[in-house]
């Protein structure tokens, strides 16, 4: 495939390596024109094409800029032939601001987040491997058809990702609380660390391997996270919510010196962390749902609210009946298989089911 880059830091630079090594063609652009001659110096990209050149001459064009630029620029990208996609950390808005084009132009559009990154930032960051074993979160607007999706799910697969299908408002609730807390978390904890280094010098100086990782993305991009915080807000806005009123249950314990309760929390916790996903291990043993459905607005945002608190690890058109039909495909975990066929028949659908390993 043809692929085309907006934005060479350390995600778009990383991208452009990653297609290269699964023997892609890709071209890319970067408002900064040294990084472009960087790029195409260090083969990173075989040339530079402008948005417009990119989007008619590419299969796929992925927005890799902060949030707030990639919504500005989304709809230049979709003005061609080309798939268009982003790794914006919010999805909501931007789905939005694209759910108001017309429908050839819309439909073009599915949002992309991509699990991984570093503190660190720019081309010289970037590594070929940063996708590999990585879930890959492919978020449509609403009412988007999906068949592009499977061009995309190609593309994601072949630099070694998985991936995954979300709604925004579940991209961006589920984001809020496993990235966007954790980097505000980061932050405070350096910032207090430093308050109180002002008048002990020494207390920076005695920081072990704990402090060092909790607070090691606290060395961010402030651009990117002043767009996320202000784009995702309300929800970034319940996460913190939760989390104080989670650390001042612990406080009220240790002033109580209820340890019960503080150890009890140690140890779900250090159980949760054990569960945490290997970064080699693959899904095994799911279950596919099929689902009728007319082709008409809405249908996919019924289903995808049906299947909010589930686990969907695919979800694609697999063939059209007729012009007005297709067959929709939900990929789910046996034990929420069940679940979801009751939740769909109980609203209208026709649902089957049948086991993949």
């Amino acid at each position: 495939m043809k692929i085309g880059i907006v934005g060479l830091g350390l995600i778009g630079a990383s991208l452009a390596k990653a297609s290269s090594k699964a023997g892609h063609s890709v071209y890319g652009t970067d408002i900064d024109t040294q990084v472009v001659s960087q790029a195409i110096k260090e083969k990173i990209i075989s040339s530079e094409m402008s948005i417009e050149e990119l989007s008619n001459t590419c299969d796929i064009v992925v927005l890799c800029v902060p949030s707030r630029t990639a919504t500005t620029l989304v709809e230049r990208a979709l003005r061609g032939s080309a798939i268009v996609s982003d790794v914006s950390s919010v999805k909501s808005v931007i789905c939005d601001e694209v759910s108001k084009l017309d429908r050839d132009l819309s439909d073009r559009f599915i949002g992309g987040h991509p699990m991984a990154g570093s503190e660190q930032s720019g081309i010289d960051a970037s590594r070929e491997n940063m996708f590999e074993s990585k879930m890959w979160i492919l978020v449509p607007p609403e009412h988007n058809s999906l068949k592009h999706i499977e061009k995309l799910e190609l593309f994601v697969s072949s630099i070694g990702a998985e991936h995954c299908i979300l709604s925004p408002a579940q991209h961006d609730k589920l984001v809020a609380n496993i990235s966007h807390l954790p980097q505000l978390a980061s932050s405070a904890l350096m910032d207090i660390a430093a308050d109180k280094a002002s008048d002990n010098e020494i207390i920076l100086r005695l920081a072990g391997g704990g402090f060092r990782d909790m607070t090691r993305i606290a060395f961010n991009n402030k651009q990117m996270w002043m767009d996320i915080i202000q784009d995702n807000g309300t929800e970034i806005s319940k996460a913190l919510s939760t989390y104080i009123e989670n650390l001042s249950k612990i406080r009220d314990s240790i002033d109580s010196s209820d340890f019960n309760t503080v150890e009890d929390l140690f140890d779900r916790a250090r159980s949760a962390r054990g569960s945490l996903p290997d970064a080699a291990r693959r899904l095994e043993n799911l279950s596919e749902i099929l689902i009728p459905v007319p082709d008409i607005p809405g249908v996919l945002s019924k289903i995808t609210a049906l299947s909010s608190d589930l686990n969907v690890y695919d979800i694609k058109i697999v063939h059209a009946l007729e012009e007005d039909r297709g067959v929709l495909s939900l990929i789910v975990r046996p034990e929420d298989a069940e679940l979801l066929i009751t939740r769909l028949v109980d609203n209208g659908f026709h649902a089957k089911r049948s086991d993949i390993s």
